[in-house]
């Protein structure tokens, strides 16, 4: 009866532990998440979502996280948007050829790039990183827009 006492009192403590984390984690996520919709309305309903929105969290780690992927010919948008404790946010679009292709690097909490892809196929790497946050963790969220 004690141990199940005692289990029981160590659950509830943890659980009110890690209570308060969940809900700065998830005001974090929906201001990322309301920071890239206000950005896709700025587009307009010339642009679509061509990939899935990707959402990171950063810790106090500086190295630059990337992502690959491959796109169409086309005209592109890529965004990004931080939660509150962001203070700018890096972004680096690299080719094949290890070169960068694109990049904004002002230190916005909303970087953008524009691109224009000459080929079908083209591989390119996306390198992203957080700068001057204020509170680990920190949330950055990217989406990458097509024109039609």
């Amino acid at each position: 009866m004690r141990t199940a006492l005692a289990s029981a009192l160590l659950a509830a403590a943890v659980t009110c532990l890690a209570a308060p984390e969940a809900p700065a984690q998830t005001r974090a996520l929906a201001y990322v998440d309301s920071g890239l919709a206000r950005l896709k309305r700025a587009l307009g309903p010339t642009y679509f979502e061509s990939r899935q929105q990707e959402t990171r969290q950063f810790y106090s780690d500086p190295t630059p996280k990337t992502e690959g992927f491959q796109l169409t010919r086309g005209s592109y948008v890529i965004l990004a948007a931080g939660d509150p404790n962001v203070a700018g946010i890096v972004l680096r679009l690299v080719g094949a050829d290890s070169a960068i292709v694109a990049a904004d690097t002002s230190g916005s909490a909303t970087p953008r790039i524009n691109l224009t892809v000459p080929a079908h196929g083209t591989r390119y790497r996306l390198e992203f990183t957080v700068t001057g946050c204020r509170q680990y963790p920190c949330y950055m969220g990217i989406q990458i827009f097509q024109r039609r």
